[in-house]
C-alpha cells in the first residue's frame, strides 16, 4: 500500500495522473480503509479541475482519520470551486476546522473570506479581512462581489460617487476598482479611522440589514 501511495505521489510531482490514479486505485483495493490514498487521489482530482471527485475523495481521507495538515483547506477549496447548491457554506465550515489548528493561516483565511462575500455575510468578510491585514501589511489585492459595495454604500455611508471614501486616491486604482472590480486593499490606509474600525454601535447597526 504504502510503496503504491509513494509512486503515486511521484508520478503527481511529474504530473503524470494517469499513472497516479492506476497506482492509487491498487492502492485503494489493498486496503480501501486507509485514508493517504483517497488524499492524494483527491489532491490529484483538485488539480484536474474535477471538483466533485475532489470532494468525495477528500472525504473519504476525512472518514478515515488522515493526518495531513491541509486537508480540510484543500476540502474547503474544493467545495468552494465547485461552487454547487450550499457549498460556500460546507466550504467556511472546514476553513474553520482549518483555522481552529492554524489561525493564522494567510490562504485559508483568505479564501474563507472569499467565501463569506460570497455568502452575502459582510460582517465575518470585514473581520476576517481586518485580521489579514494585520497579519501581513503587504497584501495588495483582494476582489469582491458587488453586493459588498452596496453594503459599504448603505450601512457605512460612503457616497459611491467619491472614490477618495474609498481610500482610492489615484486614476489606475479607480480604473481597476470602477472597471475590473478590483480593490487594493492597500487603499484601506487611506481610509478614515470612521471606516476602518467600526464601534460596536456600527457593527450591531449593520447586522440587522441581514
Amino acid at each position: 500500500y504504502s510503496l503504491r501511495c509513494i509512486l503515486a505521489y511521484v508520478y503527481r510531482c511529474l504530473n503524470n495522473y494517469e499513472q497516479a490514479h492506476l497506482f492509487l486505485n491498487e492502492a485503494i483495493d489493498l486496503n480501501p480503509k486507509r485514508p493517504v490514498a483517497y488524499f492524494i487521489c483527491g489532491e490529484i482530482f483538485f488539480r484536474q479541475n474535477n471538483y466533485f471527485a475532489a470532494v468525495d475523495n477528500l472525504n473519504k481521507s476525512i472518514n478515515y482519520k488522515v493526518k495531513i495538515n491541509n486537508s480540510y483547506i484543500l476540502l474547503g477549496n474544493s467545495y468552494l470551486l465547485r461552487n454547487f447548491l450550499g457549498d460556500y457554506a460546507i466550504a467556511i465550515g472546514n476553513y474553520n476546522i482549518a483555522l481552529k489548528n492554524d489561525p493564522n493561516n494567510y490562504l485559508c483565511l483568505k479564501n474563507c473570506a472569499y467565501a463569506y462575500e460570497k455568502e452575502g455575510d459582510y460582517l465575518s468578510t470585514l473581520n476576517l479581512l481586518d485580521k489579514l491585514l494585520n497579519i501581513n501589511k503587504e497584501d495588495s489585492l483582494i476582489l469582491y462581489h458587488p453586493d459588498f459595495w452596496s453594503y459599504l454604500y448603505e450601512d457605512c455611508e460612503i457616497n459611491k460617487n467619491d472614490f477618495t471614501e474609498f481610500g482610492i486616491v489615484d486614476e489606475f486604482s479607480k480604473f481597476m476598482y470602477k472597471e475590473k472590480r478590483v480593490y487594493f486593499i492597500s487603499n484601506l490606509t487611506n481610509l478614515n479611522s470612521e471606516l476602518c474600525q467600526f464601534q460596536e454601535s456600527d457593527i450591531s447597526r449593520a447586522g440587522n440589514v441581514f
